[in-house]
C-alpha cells in the first residue's frame, strides 16, 4: 500500500550532496560531526531544562511576588528542554532507536513541572478525590467505594483498582503509585502517538512530528498530569488505537493470527478503557465508528473493492460493536441498571454550553477570556494565535492529501480532528468551558495526526529543494511547535495550576 512519505526523506547521505555541497568537507563527515553534536545538545537540553525549572520553582515558592521572573525562568526551562529535541527530531537522517530514546525522554521531561509543582501530596481537586478513593479501596477492600467528592467515581474503579494492586506489589505509597501512574502515562502516551504516527505514514520522521504535537495538546503538561482516570484512561486510548492500526495492517504473508492476536489486545484494552473513565470509553467508541465508516466509504467502491479493505472493515466494525456493548454493558452492571447520575454528570455541562454558545450576547452566558488571568499579555495572545494556527495547518494538511493515495484510516483521524474547531466554541461559555477542555486530548488524537502530516509534508518538500531551505523550515516548524506550545498552556492553564 502507497502511504504519505512512504519514503523516508534522505535515506542515505547521497540525497544531500548537491544541496549540501557549500564547502570543501566531505558531505557524510559533516553530517556525522553535526549529529553526534545535536544528539547531545538534546540530552544537554532535557538537563538544563530541568535544573531552571526547578529555579523557577523555588522561586515561586520563596519569593511568590516576583512573578515575571518565575513566568521567565519558567518557559525558558521549557524551552532549554524542548527545543533542541524538538529540531533533532525534525532531521530527516536522525535514526529510528534515537527517536524513541528522544520520545521516552520527552514523556520524562514534560513530567517534571506536575512534579515540581506537587511533588510530595496531592493538591488538586480531582487529585484528592482519587487519593482518597484509592485510601479507601486500600482499606476496606470495597471495590465500588462511594466517594465523598466525586459521585461516579464509584462506578469506575480502574485507576484505583490499578493503584491498590501497584501498592500491594511494592510496597509504596498510595501517593508514589500515583506519580508513577503519571510517569507512565506521559511516556507510554507519546510512545503510542509515535506508533500511531508511523503506522499511518510510514515516516518515522513524519512520527516523531505526530508526537511532538500531541506533548503540546492543551491538556497534557497540566490536566493529564493529574492523578486522575483521564490521565490513565486516555493512555488506555491511544494503545487501543495503536492496535487497532496493527490488527488491520495488510501482512506480506497473508497471516491471520498476527492481525487476530492485535485485534484481541484492541479488546483488552478497550476493556480496560471502559472501566477506568466515562468520557473515554464512550469516545473511544465515537472514534472506532468513524474509523468503521471511513473503511466502509474506502470499500464502497466495487471496483475498489479487495478482500484486505474488506477484511479491514469487519475488524473494525467488530471492535466498534464490542466497544459499544462493553460501555453500555459497564454503565448499567457498574450502576446497577440505574446510569442517571452519570448520564447527568456526562451531559450537564455540555449540554448547557451548547445552549450558551447560542446566546453569547446575553452576558450571563459568556465568559471573558483571560478575565482575572495572572499570566503575561504575550501569553495571551499566543493563547488566541495557537488555535488560528491549528486550523490554518489542518486545512493545509486536508488540501495535501485528498488527492493522494492514503491510509484509508487516515480520514478518520481528520474527523477526530474536526471535533477540535466544534468544541472551541464552548470555550467562550460559562457552562460549557470546563468541558471543552476536557475534551480537548481527545480532539488532539487527530489533531496531532494532522498538523503532523501538514508540516511532514511542508519540511519534506523543503529539504527536498535544498539543505539549506531544510534548515530554514526545521527552524520555522521548531516556531510552530513553541507557538502550540505556549499558546496552549495558556488557554488551558492560571497560574495556580502552572
Amino acid at each position: 500500500m502507497t502511504v504519505i512519505d512512504a519514503t523516508s526523506v534522505l535515506e542515505s547521505t547521497s540525497a544531500l550532496d548537491g544541496p549540501c555541497a557549500e564547502t570543501s568537507e566531505p558531505v557524510p563527515s559533516r553530517l556525522d560531526r553535526a549529529g553526534r553534536i545535536g544528539a547531545v545538545w538534546t540530552w544537554l537540553g532535557f538537563a538544563l531544562g530541568t535544573l531552571v525549572l526547578a529555579v523557577a520553582y523555588l522561586i515561586a515558592a520563596r519569593k511568590p511576588f516576583m512573578v515575571e521572573t518565575r513566568y521567565l525562568l519558567f518557559w525558558a526551562g521549557l524551552g532549554l528542554g524542548l527545543v533542541p529535541a524538538v529540531h533533532r527530531l525534525l532531521n530527516p537522517l536522525v535514526e529510528r532507536a534515537e527517536r524513541m530514546t528522544i520520545t521516552v525522554g520527552l514523556g520524562l521531561f514534560t513530567f517534571v513541572p506536575k512534579y515540581l509543582r506537587n511533588p510530595g501530596k496531592p493538591i488538586f481537586f480531582d487529585e484528592l478525590a482519587h487519593w482518597s478513593q484509592s485510601e479507601q479501596l486500600y482499606a476496606h477492600q470495597n471495590l465500588f467505594q462511594t466517594s465523598g467528592m466525586v459521585k461516579v467515581l464509584k462506578f469506575y474503579p480502574g485507576l484505583e483498582t490499578f493503584t491498590v494492586a501497584v501498592r500491594q506489589l511494592t510496597g509504596l505509597s498510595t501517593w508514589h503509585v500515583a506519580l508513577l501512574v503519571i510517569v507512565l502515562a506521559h511516556v507510554l502516551s507519546l510512545v503510542a502517538m509515535y506508533r500511531i504516527g508511523s503506522l499511518l505514514t510510514s515516516s518515522e520522521r513524519v512520527a516523531s512530528i505526530v508526537m511532538v504535537t500531541f506533548a503540546l495538546n492543551p491538556g497534557f503538561l497540566v490536566f493529564n498530569s493529574q492523578y486522575a482516570y483521564e490521565t490513565q484512561a486516555l493512555t488506555l486510548l491511544l494503545w487501543a488505537i495503536v492496535f487497532v492500526l496493527e490488527a488491520t495492517r495488510p501482512r506480506s504473508d497473508g497471516s491471520r493470527a498476527r492481525s487476530l492476536g492485535f485485534e484481541f489486545l484492541a479488546a483488552l484494552t478497550s476493556a480496560a478503557v471502559v472501566v477506568t473513565h466515562h468520557l473515554s470509553g464512550f469516545l473511544l467508541f465515537v472514534m472506532m465508528a468513524v474509523f468503521a465508516a471511513t473503511a466502509a466509504a474506502h470499500a464502497a467502491s466495487p471496483s475498489r473493492r479487495t478482500r484486505e479493505r474488506v477484511a479491514r472493515l469487519a475488524t473494525l466494525v467488530r471492535l466498534a460493536v464490542l466497544t459499544a456493548l462493553m460501555v453500555v454493558g459497564w454503565l448499567f452492571a457498574s450502576t446497577k441498571g440505574h446510569p442517571d447520575a452519570v448520564l447527568h454528570y456526562l451531559t450537564n455541562l455540555p449540554l448547557k454550553g451548547l445552549g450558551d454558545v447560542f446566546h453569547l450576547h446575553r452576558s450571563g452566558s459568556s465568559r471573558k477570556l483571560f478575565h482575572g488571568s495572572s499570566l503575561p499579555p504575550w501569553m495571551r495572545v499566543l493563547g488566541f494565535a495557537a488555535p488560528v494556527l491549528c486550523v490554518a495547518l489542518a486545512w493545509k494538511s486536508w488540501k495535501s492529501v485528498r488527492e493522494r493515495d492514503v491510509h484509508p484510516l487516515l480520514f478518520g483521524f481528520l474527523v477526530v480532528a474536526a471535533g477540535y474547531v466544534l468544541v472551541l466554541p464552548l470555550v467562550l461559555t460559562r457552562n460549557g468551558s470546563e468541558a471543552a477542555h476536557r475534551l480537548f486530548p481527545y480532539a488532539w488524537v487527530g489533531v496531532s495526526v494532522v498538523l503532523g502530516v501538514s508540516l511532514g509534508a511542508l519540511h519534506r518538500r523543503a529539504w527536498l529543494h535544498s539543505a539549506r531551505r531544510g534548515r530554514r523550515m526545521q527552524w520555522l516548524a521548531v516556531g510552530v511547535v513553541a507557538v502550540l506550545a505556549l499558546g496552549n498552556l495558556a488557554g488551558s492553564a492560571n497560574d495556580a495550576y502552572i
